[in-house]
């Protein structure tokens, strides 16, 4: 008897527990800080910059900085093709380590968002050298997003995260 009521007494549980998530409301989209015609930063960055970048191949500089580790910012070098048209998909191009940029080397993720190869952003964040830096890695690719639409509700890079983690971390037998 006992043990019947304690089976009822976890079904109870688990129906009322069903019926709040549903009742639920979905959580809000995420808007964007910055966006541009094929991607956006989201929001959630304690600071974002552009600046011109003053080179043949990009056109724009943005420097994401995160509160808890603005020393170890995301850098998003941006071609001018970027600004023109959605994107449509999101694809990993290469994982390049030891990138040399303003005074620096840095790791450079190479993120496609355009099939015909017209929107290449390229991602550059610090070496790793423990968690502490990986933050602009895990963070920073949460808050970048393509832009199928007017909506901008396209996918974030952060899946792009699990494919390059071991290769960031500098661990063997990467991709």
């Amino acid at each position: 008897m006992l043990r019947a009521l304690w089976v009822f007494a976890i079904c109870a549980v688990a129906d009322v527990s069903r019926a709040q998530q549903a009742a639920s409301p979905a959580a809000p989209p995420r808007k964007c800080e910055v966006r541009q015609a094929a991607w956006c930063i989201g929001q959630g960055a304690w600071e974002i910059t552009d600046r011109l970048a003053g080179q043949e191949k990009y056109d724009h500089v943005w420097i994401v900085r995160g509160f808890t580790r603005p020393k170890a910012p995301l850098v998003v070098l941006e071609p001018g093709g970027c600004r023109e048209g959605y994107s449509d998909g999101v694809s990993a191009v290469r994982f390049d380590r030891a990138y040399p940029w303003d005074g620096k080397t840095w790791n450079r993720m190479v993120v496609r968002l355009r099939n015909d190869g017209s929107c290449d952003l390229d991602v550059l964040i610090p070496e790793y050298e423990d968690d502490a830096t990986a933050e602009a890695f895990f963070s920073g690719l949460i808050l970048l997003r393509n832009c199928t639409g007017a909506s901008c509700d396209g996918t974030g890079f952060s899946r792009l995260a699990a494919r390059w983690d071991a290769e960031y971390r500098g661990k063997q037998g990467a991709p």
